[in-house]
């Protein structure tokens, strides 16, 4: 019969021993002594109740404790030792599915059928029951020394194959942890042994990935013949290189450690042959964990073909397009906690403890939102505030709208190593400006912007998880990947993009003293705050050569501007405070135009219009809705120009 594995929330630490064997009664001893010594000589560790007789003691219950699996000795005279059947429901207590019963001599059906003698008997029946349908193994007569010793060894040899994977440390709070593992164990289908499967999990920095393969991995590993677990893959090559992962995984072939001086094959292709020789015919579970390259999968996981019947490859990244153009069509996309989940964790995290003191639950409500279900941002922001009191909390909480926290900061900045230049420009685009615009709006105004398509780079976001597209075709990104983003803007790029009302004016009203030069994208939108007039002498932008998308949303201006610049390629402003535009404004470069009709005379808008310029979109908006299409005979690069107009 198969093994069962340890639960998912197992960990290493506070094990004392691999095995816990629990001897039956008398007519098991002998046997239960040969198969004590055989798992020593094997180099498993293991506790044996041999010597105890007929009390649980403090120091039985700790072996218990700190055992991963038990083995338990049954015969047919086991019903009559009320001591057995009293250790038999602790352990079964403890251990649940990690209890493996030896039937000696006895059949498990009849096992079922054993009673008790005293007052205990109805829990003893069930234990009895449930053992028994436990999987394990069954042995009849052993009369032939020979037979009995090759029954043993096949024992330890399936106990050693189960337990020579170290298990992992996932978490102490495992919130939320069950129902994803059950999800990637859908999608491995183990119960399929013909083929080979390999499972993508893809997410942003910080939700969960590594925790929930490792979840994983503590599960199943026991079920297959070679176990391997690459981590921080894309860490590793930049230390290492390409031939380090490789000799992790032919190393672990035989479950030894990898160190430097082992495998002495000169090139990837000689490494790669030794990997297919090696594993084809074996089955093996390999997860490979943080990829960020194609390379990294050839070089570890080419084909389902380098490993044998049955096997499993999981792989994690935050790149969904690297993993699909892999071939691999079974992903699972890990989902960000809900309140509940990321309150449980925050608050476990910040009190050890599952409930907090009342005077908590406001600062804790606003701890889940700034956290945004972002597993680590919880676990971070709990370990931050632990044992610190109200103010600190709220102090805490209203310093991090703003500036994120730098561990979590670091976590989440990773994800854009990985990017094209211009990919990263865009979604800083997003990240400052654009979050909750249609994605067909965004793409019209960054083509305008850089000049040539940018559809093509928002894509490759998405596929990225960092940034979707809702279903009613908006952008949007979680809150601290927006954060994060600002935080670069501001750090890596300052002035280029401007978003922040008090930073807009400030270089309005120092237009003559600040640097201007470097602004390429304003865009003000004061839809969420209060709306106010905004003070100033119009001249602005009168340095700003390089000013390239101008965009003004709800806010009332107390003059129009004198100047523009000619390098604007979008230009949106609604309640635009003139019925014109500067003299000096030469629009030659100008794409889209959104300006409120109601601003403008005739003989302005046909100024406008006969003046070179090559728009894709001239928009006059009333407020209303309605939409018609005008053709305009005067710009030759544009066959149609979409005008908003009401009536």
């Amino acid at each position: 019969m198969a093994l069962q594995l340890p639960s998912s929330s197992s960990s290493t630490r506070g094990l004392n021993y691999d095995i816990f064997l629990s001897c039956g009664t008398e007519d098991t001893l002998f046997f239960t002594s040969l198969l004590f010594e055989a798992l020593c000589d094997r180099g498993i560790r293991t506790f044996t109740d041999l010597e105890v007789v007929d009390e649980i003691t403090p120091a039985l219950e700790e072996a218990i404790q700190t055992s991963r699996i038990a083995i338990v000795v049954l015969s047919k005279n086991y019903a009559s030792s009320s001591f057995c059947l009293d250790k038999l429901s602790k352990i079964l207590d403890h251990f649940r599915d990690k209890l493996h019963p030896v039937f000696y001599q006895v059949d498990p059906d009849d096992v079922q059928m054993l009673r008790g003698t005293d007052d205990r008997v109805k829990k003893w029946t069930i234990s009895l029951q449930q053992v028994a349908n436990l999987p394990g193994w069954q042995c009849g007569e052993l009369g032939i020394e020979c037979y009995e010793k090759m029954f043993i060894w096949k024992i330890v040899e399936e106990v050693f194959n189960k337990i020579k994977y170290v298990l992992l440390d996932v978490a102490d709070n495992p919130v939320g942890l069950e129902s994803r593992v059950q999800e990637v164990i859908k999608l491995l289908d183990l119960e399929s042994d013909g083929g080979v499967q390999m499972v993508g999990i893809v997410g942003i920095g910080g939700i969960g990935k590594t925790t929930l393969v490792r979840a994983v991995h503590n599960l199943i590993a026991g079920q297959f013949e070679v176990v391997c677990f690459l981590h921080n893959v894309r860490e590793i090559q930049i230390k290492y290189g390409l031939k380090h992962l490789q000799d992790r995984l032919l190393y672990h072939r035989h479950g030894e450690d990898y160190h430097e001086e082992g495998i002495k094959l000169t090139c990837s292709s000689e490494r790669i042959a030794e990997v297919r020789h090696r594993l084809c015919r074996k089955k093996v579970i390999l997860i490979v964990d943080d990829v960020d390259k194609l390379e990294q999968l050839q070089a570890v996981a080419g084909s389902p073909n380098w490993f044998g019947p049955g096997s499993r490859v999981i792989i994690t990244s935050r790149n969904k397009n690297l993993l699909v153009s892999h071939g691999i069509e079974r992903i699972y996309e890990v989902s960000e906690l809900n309140d509940e989940e990321a309150l449980d964790l925050l608050t476990y995290s910040a009190f050890k403890n599952k409930i907090a003191p009342s005077e908590f639950k406001e600062v804790l409500i606003d701890s889940v939102t700034l956290a945004s279900g972002l597993p680590l941002s919880s676990k971070v922001i709990g370990s931050t505030l632990y044992s610190r009191n109200v103010g600190y909390w709220k102090s805490y909480l209203k310093r991090g709208k703003w500036v994120p926290d730098e561990k979590i900061q670091k976590t989440l900045e990773v994800s854009l190593d990985g990017l094209e230049t211009m990919e990263k420009c865009v979604f800083l685009d997003i990240a400052c400006c654009f979050k909750g615009y249609s994605l067909v709006e965004v793409q019209y105004i960054l083509c305008a912007h850089y000049g040539y398509c940018a559809t093509d780079y928002i894509s490759a976001l998405v596929r990225q998880s960092l940034i979707n597209i809702s279903s009613s075709g908006e952008l949007t990104l979680h809150d601290l990947m927006r954060n994060m983003g600002k935080q670069i803007d501001r750090r890596k790029s300052p002035g280029s993009r401007l978003w922040i009302l008090e930073e807009i004016l400030h270089v309005f009203k120092y237009s003559y003293f600040t640097i201007t030069d470097k602004i390429e994208i304003i865009f003000l939108d004061l839809s969420s705050t209060e709306e106010g007039k905004i003070y100033w002498d119009g001249e602005g932008f009168k340095n700003m050569g390089n000013l390239k998308t101008l965009i003004i949303k709800n806010a009332h201006f107390s003059q129009a501007p004198r100047h523009l610049p000619s390098s604007l390629r979008v230009l949106e402003w609604q309640r635009y405070p003139s019925q014109y535009l500067p003299p000096n404004f030469h629009p030659e470069n100008l794409a889209i135009c959104k300006l409120p009709k109601r601003c403008f005379v005739s003989s302005e808008i046909s100024g406008l219009l006969n003046k070179p310029m090559n728009l894709d979109d001239l928009s006059f908006d009333n407020g209303e809705h309605s939409n018609e299409m005008l053709y305009v005979s005067c710009l030759p690069k544009s066959e149609e120009i979409s005008v908003m107009v009401s009536y």
